[in-house]
């Protein structure tokens, strides 16, 4: 995580003005990691999330500090590092599906800026120990394709903008067209006050 950035938003408390939750998720679910059966995150705030269930874990981590993510797709286990440490097993209810799903490393950001890495090469810190293997030593055949259908172009893209009234129904119609369309990679934003920021 190399930074927060700073954000002018007096109706969130400070704690929640800073996201970083990271981990893996099953494709074609929530973005909003650790809230469904199908991911599984680690959070800045020091709790482990699954199912929309939190617990404390590993600890609060901040900006500078290294997070690793690891699963064990033979013991049905995903784990974290924090600065080289190992913090312990997070879950261990992987379901077996997984293996024919795949998993995939899933980021939640909230106005933080950070940097990824899967090769040993460009490592920040040694995995805790030989069997931790980087994402690009996976072999072919252990390999998933993402099923997520992705533009071949930014001109292929699609951006949808939604402006009404509190409660007219913008957030339901855009649930449903995502409901509809699954395997389209659709994100939601929302801007609740946009005079506030003149």
């Amino acid at each position: 995580m190399l930074e927060n950035l700073n954000v002018l938003m007096p109706e969130t408390k400070p704690q929640n003005q800073n996201i970083l939750r990271c981990g893996f998720s099953q494709p074609l679910t929530s973005l909003f990691l650790g809230d469904t059966a199908e991911g599984w995150g680690w959070g800045g705030t020091g709790k482990k999330s699954h199912n929309n269930e939190y617990a404390d874990y590993g600890g609060p981590f901040h900006a500078g500090d290294v997070i690793g993510c690891i699963i064990d797709m033979d013991q049905s286990t995903i784990s974290f590092t924090k600065n080289g440490q190992f913090t312990g097993v997070a879950f261990d209810n992987i379901p077996p599906t997984a293996s024919e799903t795949g998993m995939f490393p899933h980021l939640l950001m909230k106005n933080v800026k950070c940097q990824v890495n899967f090769r040993r090469e460009t490592k920040w810190f040694d995995p805790p120990g030989p069997q931790v293997k980087f994402f690009e030593e996976a072999a072919e055949d252990m390999c998933v394709p993402n099923p997520v259908e992705h533009p071949a172009s930014v001109k292929d893209a699609e951006f949808v903008m939604l402006c009404g009234l509190p409660a007219c129904g913008k957030t339901y119609w855009a649930q449903k067209h995502m409901e509809a369309n699954p395997r389209s990679e659709e994100h939601t934003s929302e801007l609740q006050s946009p005079l506030q920021s003149r």
